[in-house]
């Protein structure tokens, strides 16, 4: 079983064919999309998104046979759901930090900047060519 815990302000919004979006209320937080959303038979039916519009706290339990169990707590009320799939993205900043990506130097990014300008001008890209082709 595995397990994902998200703490943050959400915002929950209801999509078609049963499924949910809960997104993260800062920016570049993350998404977490529900389908085949249920409610399980021990909890009241399933509000609507204006009374769990602020929620504060969302566990998410996949396991090898379906369905998935995600817990929302919200306002002082918890609200456990049975969805068929679940689909988790987290961004990550640092995520091209350890690549080795080519950096361009003070040099280069002048060139590119000059070559992007001139191309941008009427006949820029027959002049980028000729200078091109004269070296």
């Amino acid at each position: 079983m595995l397990r994902r815990t998200l703490s943050g302000r959400f915002r929950r919004d209801r999509l078609a064919g049963g499924a949910w979006r809960i997104a993260s209320a800062a920016a570049g937080g993350p998404l977490l999309y529900l389908t085949g959303v249920r409610g399980d038979a021990d909890v009241a039916p399933l509000p609507d998104a204006g009374g769990f519009a602020d929620c504060t706290f969302i566990a998410v339990d996949w396991s090898d046979s379906p369905p998935v169990r995600v817990t929302l707590q919200c306002q002082d009320r918890s609200l456990a759901l049975r969805a068929s799939a679940a689909m988790l993205h987290e961004p990550l900043d640092a995520l091209y930090g350890a690549l080795p990506l080519a950096r361009l130097d003070e040099r280069a990014l002048l060139f590119w900047r000059r070559a992007f300008r001139l191309v941008r001008l009427p006949g820029g890209r027959w002049l980028l060519g000729l200078l091109a082709r004269r070296r």
